[in-house]
């Protein structure tokens, strides 16, 4: 994921049942990289269920989580909403990284000049 597209649920399966918790697999449309799962760990609002993403496994483009029948439609609604989020704090991640390069390549440009003016000054003497 390269900060440009967000990351979205494109399939949700049940995949295995444990006693009264189906196992529930989640495609998702792009991996999501580092800083995107960082995102997605620190929900801004969540509420304690099956699909909080501290229960949340992630491998490459794919999630799971259990759940009960009972509470899979909350659950769903819930895991959209964590991934929803996640988007909003990784965009906002990837603009601040993004100022922060601008500025540190802008002083950058400016130390070169004041070295190259201070040799060109060094040159005279």
């Amino acid at each position: 994921m390269s900060g440009h597209a967000d990351v979205k649920r494109v399939s949700t399966k049940a995949t295995e049942k444990h006693g009264s918790l189906f196992v529930i697999e989640v495609k998702l449309n792009v991996a999501p990289d580092y800083e995107w799962r960082k995102c997605f760990e620190r929900p801004s609002t969540y509420q304690h269920n099956e699909s909080h993403p501290s229960l949340v496994k992630i491998a490459g483009d794919e999630l799971w989580f259990n759940s009960t029948e009972k509470n899979l439609e909350e659950n769903i609604k819930w895991l959209d909403k964590y991934i929803s989020q996640a988007n909003e704090c990784y965009h906002q991640k990837m603009a601040e990284i993004t100022q922060k390069r601008k500025r540190e390549q802008e002083t950058e440009a400016k130390d070169k000049e004041e070295v190259e003016r201070i040799n060109k000054m060094l040159e005279k003497l």
